[in-house]
């Protein structure tokens, strides 16, 4: 006996619908092989559930391209998607499902493109039934770096940390 689900997929394009984050989860079922092999298909049905996001700087107003917008349930059904703005500053982000999102913008990963210090995350929440088609509009308003911090994170005993995490500082 196995049970059979649909894992939240990583979409790093999320206004493109060729991954499975773009797609409304299903109920887990249970399924029992009676030999070595079932073939079993599913049919998925695209989320309609989009997060239209701007990010500009906070003293002009001006788009900033390039920047990380990522979206991630608060518990509820829809997992974590992300993408990129475009030259407007513009992105889209379509969400699995109803439920509470935290949505955020961050400067390019791995460097590059227009530095900026994070803003706090914005919540949206979607409420209308599953195929309810729903749109949230959010602004995010960044602030220029203006400050430099050093410094390096160690354990408790003061030994370096091994390599694979990090440190982030946010605006308020």
């Amino acid at each position: 006996v196995y049970i059979l689900e649909r894992e939240q997929g990583f979409n790093t394009q999320s206004a493109t619908a060729t991954s499975l984050s773009q797609y409304l989860p299903f109920s887990p079922e249970t399924i029992t092989l009676s030999g070595s092999a079932l073939t079993k298909n599913k049919t998925m049905r695209k989320s309609n559930k989009i997060i239209n996001v701007i990010v500009q700087f906070a003293d002009t107003g001006a788009a900033i391209s390039g920047a990380a917008v990522n979206a991630f349930s608060m518990g509820g059904e829809g997992g974590f998607n992300f993408t990129t703005t475009n030259a407007q500053g513009k992105a889209e982000l379509r969400v699995g499902g109803n439920g509470t999102y935290m949505v955020m913008a961050m400067p390019p990963f791995g460097g590059g493109g227009t530095s900026f210090a994070p803003a706090t995350p914005t919540q949206v929440s979607f409420t209308g039934s599953i195929t309810e088609a729903e749109t949230r509009n959010v602004t995010i308003k960044v602030k220029r770096n203006d400050a430099t911090v050093n410094g390096k994170l160690v354990a408790p005993n003061g030994s370096a940390l091994p390599p694979g995490g990090g440190m982030g500082a946010f605006n308020r």
